[in-house]
């Protein structure tokens, strides 16, 4: 069961490495959540790697589907 943790979190890394990143243009994202739905172990071919390269590889893909926004930044400016 340690082993399933550790593989939990190197796709969470994973995900993280390619949010902070960003997608769109190289800028950061922010308010998105991800929901692992199901997920294989395999004695022989699994590994951290493994996962943590999976989990980029389907972030990516789920974002370019998704149809990602640019926003614009916001400042507050004031006048004297």
């Amino acid at each position: 069961m340690l082993y399933l943790k550790s593989l939990f979190l190197e796709s969470k890394k994973g995900i993280e490495t390619v949010s902070d990143g960003g997608i769109l243009a190289g800028f950061p994202m922010i308010d998105y959540k991800v929901t692992i739905l199901d997920g294989l172990h395999h004695d022989v071919d699994s590994s951290v790697l493994a996962f943590e390269l999976a989990s980029r590889a389907c972030f990516k893909e789920a974002c370019t589907k998704g149809g990602l926004k640019l926003l614009e930044p916001v400042m507050r400016v004031d006048f004297v």
